[in-house]
């Protein structure tokens, strides 16, 4: 799950505990926090970084710094910098798609435990 993701799940999360428990005193807290952390994340969008930060950041789809680079000289990318020392926005640059959980399949729910493939029992087996 992705930080930009949270937000929405705490609404959820609010809206259940509204729903089955009556509690609205804690779905507003949940309510506020998810407000808090959306601000927080627009914020950080704002941020401004240079090429090798931008680079450094782990939800950045690009891993390059010449890359970044290049896309601000191409102007696909708007620098907020000077000529030279370019600076661009956080929330401009492609972020990492968030990985799916991987649903075990109809073959996976049949197959054997993993310890019955250890040394120890393939050669009982055999």
């Amino acid at each position: 799950m992705r930080l930009a993701d949270l937000p929405g799940r705490w609404r959820q999360e609010a809206a259940t505990i509204r729903q089955r428990y009556a509690d609205d005193r804690l779905a507003a807290l949940c309510e506020a926090l998810a407000d808090d952390l959306e601000r927080a994340l627009k914020d950080a969008d704002e941020q401004l970084l240079t090429p090798a930060q931008a680079a450094a950041d782990p939800e950045i789809l690009w891993d390059s710094a010449d890359h970044i680079a290049l896309q601000v000289r191409t102007g696909k990318i708007t620098n907020h910098g000077r000529r030279h020392r370019p600076l661009v926005r956080r929330g401009d640059l492609p972020r990492k798609p968030a990985a799916k959980p991987v649903e075990p399949s109809a073959e996976d729910a049949d197959a054997p435990p993993l310890d019955e493939f250890t040394r120890r029992a393939i050669a009982r087996r055999s």
